[in-house]
């Protein structure tokens, strides 16, 4: 019997050959195709897409809402083959990808020898990001990272995320070394907008309650790290924008959980805003408000 984890795996590297052997720029250039042929023919998470894009921005057309999805899913497409370009890329590729940027932001931070949570999301190229933040200090960056479910494409992306010296970190059995790590004046790298449990704590993003994890903003209060938010923003040149901004939250009042309610909907607000000037470039595929 064939493994399915095996076979998705095989068909994901000789898509890879493929592009590799076209170079980067043309794998982009398919990109037109592609997402039309996932978008009008395979409906691949169609659907979700619309639904959340309708719910997000009501005051645009129909017809808008269509040129948006569409928009969206050749960024994915970008986004997923340059991945399959890591692996060819030195160290001086990646830097190139900056075009313009507050990244001296972060590098003040670790210059100043204080802990990082380096907080992000699914938006522009969330992957280069991740190795760009690496590269901007000589500090290792650890990234939190969920387990796919298949074994075999989880481990090819974290070979990448860890090809120029960052590490990664898994999800669930990671408490004890994203303390380790933050104690040590460390930097650890968050995806922040995962859907949280359906009992979870809530907050507004695009007007809607959305549920949340509160853990980063947890863990922040009790050792007193900053919260820097970070999003690479892509240019029409295939470049990246950096954008960053910390979370002060030391000012905040109430409770605990109310303070980590606040965090967290700074942080949202944080996204919406860069998604509301590049709406096309976060995973609108992703069904945050599915409860």
């Amino acid at each position: 019997m064939i493994d399915k984890n095996k076979l998705e795996f095989f068909l994901f590297r000789t898509f890879a050959m493929f592009f590799h052997l076209i170079g980067i720029n043309n794998s982009r250039k398919t990109t037109l195709f592609l997402a039309w042929f996932l978008f009008k023919v395979l409906k691949i998470r169609k659907e979700i897409v619309l639904k959340n894009l309708r719910t997000a921005f009501p005051e645009l057309l129909e017809s808008d809402i269509q040129k948006l999805a569409l928009e969206n899913y050749r960024n994915i497409l970008m986004t997923l083959i340059e991945l399959m370009f890591i692996e060819k890329f030195s160290r001086q590729d990646v830097l190139n990808f900056i075009t313009d940027g507050e990244q001296y932001k972060y590098q003040n931070l670790v210059n100043e020898g204080k802990p990082v949570f380096l907080l992000t999301a699914h938006f522009g190229n969330w992957e280069i990001a991740g190795l760009i933040a690496g590269m901007l200090t000589d500090r290792i960056m650890y990234g939190l990272y969920k387990e796919q479910r298949n074994n075999y494409i989880t481990d090819y992306i974290n070979r990448r995320r860890t090809q120029f010296g960052n590490k990664v970190i898994p999800l669930g059995t990671s408490v004890k070394e994203i303390f380790r790590v933050l104690k040590n004046n460390g930097t650890v790298g968050v995806v922040g907008d995962q859907r949280g449990p359906r009992e979870g704590m809530r907050v507004k993003f695009f007007d809607q309650p959305t549920a949340i994890y509160s853990g980063t903003a947890s863990i922040a209060i009790k050792l007193n790290v900053p919260i820097l938010v970070s999003f690479a923003a892509r240019t029409e040149d295939n470049k990246f924008k950096i954008f960053m901004e910390e979370i002060e939250y030391q000012n905040l009042s109430g409770t605990t959980d109310e303070i980590i309610k606040q965090i967290n909907q700074k942080y949202f607000n944080l996204l919406e805003k860069i998604i509301k000037v590049y709406p096309a470039q976060w995973f609108w595929m992703h069904n945050i408000w599915k409860y």
